[in-house]
């Protein structure tokens, strides 16, 4: 058992040594996000926290193969990978879901392992998503969204919430004028043909 344990520790090693080769760096995320206001970074990484604290408080009270599943169905995932992987990494069910909603729409190539990585090193959550290039009240839109089917509250539809920004696999989008009320982008859903 401990023999597989170290080979899948040496295959993640390996996956986060060529991810990072493939993707963008912590420091080129932190030189990024310096460019965004400390006040946007600051509000975004609070949002962003309350919706893991409160996805991990759902896990804790509904059931941890729930959000599993719900996880799982929404990344393209079984229940058992996406269970795996958050052992294997770590890390929370919120954090893993912002991690995963945050890579989706990466056109950078990051990975998840890096994500959770750059996220544990000090990084916070709306820091990174500024690092990425991603518009910052999208990225909080795109989280809720995903936040709102693992409690149950949306059903899976398998795709990722999008999120704008130059960073993003969607582009740079329309500016807040073009969507009134939507947070500085676009509006965010699941199954009715708004989310990507």
């Amino acid at each position: 058992m401990m023999k597989r344990k170290f080979g899948f520790l040496i295959v993640l090693i390996l996956l986060a040594f060529v991810g990072t080769a493939l993707g963008q760096s912590a420091d080129e995320v932190k030189e990024k996000a310096a460019k965004v206001s400390s006040k946007a970074r600051s509000s975004a990484d609070k949002k962003l926290g309350a919706s893991a604290k409160a996805l991990d408080g759902t896990a804790n009270s509904a059931g941890e193969v729930k959000v599993a599943t719900r996880l799982g169905t929404q990344f393209g995932m079984t229940a058992d990978a996406i269970t795996a992987e958050k052992n294997q990494l770590g890390t929370s069910w919120g954090n893993l879901m912002i991690a995963h909603t945050l890579a989706a729409n990466a056109k950078s190539g990051i990975t998840v392992a890096q994500l959770v990585q750059m996220h544990d090193s000090g990084m916070g959550w709306g820091q990174i998503a500024a690092g990425l290039g991603f518009k910052l009240g999208e990225a909080i839109s795109a989280v809720k969204a995903e936040g709102r089917v693992a409690k149950g509250l949306s059903k899976p539809s398998g795709k990722v919430a999008t999120i704008h920004g130059e960073g993003s696999k969607a582009g740079p989008g329309r500016g807040a004028g073009d969507h009134a009320g939507s947070m500085g982008g676009t509006k965010m859903g699941h199954g009715g043909g708004k989310g990507k």
